[in-house]
């Protein structure tokens, strides 16, 4: 379906130059060689509300306050040690971390490694970044030279943070890095505040609503400065929070008014 539909749209049609919002007629042109042509609905994809803010839709950066969730800079390693994954060894590795920042006074800019084998035992995926600004703050994946500082930190990360896992952990002796991704892993930027922003309490307590067009089987996952924070439902008595048709935006607040 989504083949036959981008059969026929026009090439060259690029979404930065190529909606300009026109408030005479509350519809969004798709500038191409063909002027003529007028979308009656328009699927904002970008990950950080582009559409929504070129067509002067409400939005928020983050929660409105000037806080947002860190990115990250995932890598996946091989040549694990054979038995690693039957032994959990990740599950010794945050009490390394901590001898090393008490005894050696190492810093790290994240707790709550996320270390995990694959398909293949011997092939593991590491989430263990944070990626920060030179003061703390979380990088702004909407401001293009935080965004530019957040890769080349992110991969300074994984450099240091693989080091050390080689040195330090037995399983990861042998091991090497086998792919890093192309760009940083953004959480968050733009919140389109729709006629209906689902809350915290939503996902926890899986709200569903007359209007529902998918799930979410995710629980809370906050990477807060220095750490990750979960808050899970009530496992295994929980479902997924049953997402709204197009009045529900996903962007998690607390302070969102109580759901209907």
């Amino acid at each position: 379906m989504c083949r036959a539909a981008a059969e026929k749209l026009p090439q060259l049609a690029t979404a930065k130059n190529a909606f300009r919002f026109v408030s005479v007629s509350n519809a969004l042109f798709l500038i191409v060689r063909d002027p003529r042509q007028l979308g009656r609905v328009f699927i904002d994809a970008s990950g950080d509300g582009d559409l929504t803010m070129w067509a002067g839709a409400p939005w928020e950066l983050g929660d409105g306050k000037g806080g947002m969730l860190h990115p990250s800079t995932m890598f996946r390693l091989n040549a694990v040690a054979a038995g690693a994954a039957e032994a959990r060894a990740w599950k010794g590795i945050p009490a390394i971390m901590e001898a090393a920042e008490r005894d050696e006074g190492m810093r790290f800019l994240r707790k709550t490694p996320i270390i995990r084998p694959q398909k293949n035992s011997i092939e593991w995926r590491a989430n263990v970044t944070q990626v920060t600004n030179p003061d703390g703050s979380p990088v702004d994946g909407t401001d293009a030279v935080q965004l530019s500082h957040g890769e080349i930190e992110g991969r300074r990360q994984i450099r240091d943070s693989f080091a050390f896992m080689r040195a330090r952990v037995p399983s990861f002796r042998d091991a090497y890095i086998v792919d890093i991704p192309p760009q940083l892993g953004i959480r968050e930027t733009r919140r389109v505040l729709g006629d209906y922003v689902s809350t915290e309490a939503d996902v926890l307590e899986c709200a569903s609503f007359n209007d529902t067009i998918g799930v979410n089987g995710w629980p809370i996952e906050a990477h807060v400065a220095g750490d990750v924070l979960f808050k899970w439902q009530d496992i295994p008595n929980a479902r997924g929070l049953k997402a709204r048709d197009r009045t529900w935006v996903e962007a998690l607040r607390k302070d969102s008014p109580p759901r209907s």
